[in-house]
C-alpha cells in the first residue's frame, strides 16, 4: 500500500511540473519535480496548504485527479481503520467483565444440583456418599462414585457427582462445627 502511495506522489509530482510547464509563465509554481513532490503530498493527504497551486487546465485537471486519489487510498480506509479498532476494544472490553469461572463450588450449590440432577434424590445421593466415606475412613473415589450411580440408576456426570460430594463434605463440616 505504501510502495503504491509513493509511486502515485512520484507520478503526480512528475506530471503536475510538465502540466505547469506547457505554458512559460512567471506565475508558475513548478519550478522542479521535487517541488511537485511536495504539492503531490500535500494534495494527497487532503492538507491543501496552498502555497504550490496549478495554473493552467491540464494542471486543474490532474490535480483533481491527485486529490480524488489522494481522498480513495489515504483519507477513505482510515474511518474503517478506526472502525474496527473500536469494535475491537468494545468486545475486549465486553470480555473482561464477563465473571471469571470458579473451580471450587460454593456451599449453595446443592440447589444448583437439585436443577441439573433429574428424578434424582438429592439426600439420597448425599446419604450414599456420606456412607460410602465414613466406612472406609476417608472421601469416596470414582470407583465407589460410579459404583453409587450405578445403584440408584441414575443418569448423571461424574462431574455432578464429585460436587454432591464437595457439597456434603461442606455440610458435614458444619455440622460438626456447629454441633448439629
Amino acid at each position: 500500500m505504501l510502495m503504491l502511495i509513493l509511486s502515485l506522489i512520484i507520478c503526480f509530482a512528475t506530471i503536475i511540473y510538465f502540466a505547469e510547464q506547457v505554458y512559460e509563465s512567471p506565475r508558475n509554481d513548478f519550478t522542479s519535480i521535487p517541488i511537485g513532490f511536495w504539492w503531490a503530498i500535500v494534495t494527497m493527504t487532503t492538507l491543501g496548504y496552498g502555497d504550490k497551486t496549478p495554473k493552467t487546465a491540464l494542471g486543474y485537471v490532474f490535480g483533481s485527479i491527485c486529490a480524488i486519489t489522494g481522498v480513495l487510498l489515504i483519507a477513505l480506509p482510515i474511518p474503517i481503520i478506526v472502525n474496527n479498532f473500536s469494535t475491537y476494544y468494545n468486545h475486549a472490553k465486553a470480555q473482561g467483565k464477563l465473571p471469571k469461572k470458579r473451580k471450587v463450588p460454593l456451599v449453595g450449590a446443592a440447589d444448583a444440583l437439585k436443577q441439573q440432577s433429574e428424578g434424582i434424590s438429592l439426600q439420597n445421593l448425599q446419604y450414599n456418599l456420606h456412607s460410602t466415606s465414613c466406612s472406609r475412613m476417608g472421601s469416596p473415589d470414582t470407583e465407589d462414585i460410579n459404583q453409587i450411580l450405578q445403584g440408584t440408576r441414575a443418569a448423571m456426570k461424574l462431574s455432578t457427582a464429585l460436587t454432591a460430594m464437595i457439597v456434603t463434605d461442606q455440610d458435614a463440616m458444619m455440622k460438626k462445627q456447629w454441633g448439629n
